[in-house]
């Protein structure tokens, strides 16, 4: 068995038909990089059945998008009453996304969203007097 194999790749290389062929140009090959991809629905569906699982498809994306994007719908965070001793600094907010953001001389900028639910500063704490580092709300 092995020696038909060497037999028959010697015989390609002198006919000069590899994988492309007989004679092909190895700088005429054609790749083509953007094929449909199938999906399970979409194998055996006449054309009327074809237009309604894609518009019932579309209308369950956009409902489960209108829901989770709005940031409005969302019920308020309890407010919990300030004890003395309790120690936070900084903010507390709700990444919504990322968008991109263009300067007026035209670079564009990646940007993080953030919803600030409730902010109360109670007392402002300098550098100073706090631990040397950082200030403190």
């Amino acid at each position: 068995m092995p020696g038909w194999r060497l037999l028959a790749q010697a015989g390609a290389r002198v006919l000069g038909c590899g994988a492309r062929g007989l004679g092909a140009d190895p700088g005429l090959e054609r790749r083509n990089l953007h094929s449909k991809s199938s999906t399970w629905w979409d194998e055996h569906l006449s054309e009327e059945n074809l237009s309604f699982v894609k518009q019932l498809v579309s209308d369950e994306n956009k409902t489960q998008l209108t829901s989770k994007l709005n940031p409005l719908k969302d019920e308020p965070w309890p407010l919990h009453p300030w004890e003395p001793g309790s120690f936070r600094v900084g903010l507390i907010a709700l990444k919504l996304g990322m968008m991109p953001l263009w300067t007026k001389d035209g670079q564009k900028h990646a940007v993080t969203l953030l919803q600030v639910q409730d902010c109360h500063v109670l007392k402002y704490t300098p550098k100073e007097d706090h631990n040397g580092k950082i200030a403190a709300l």
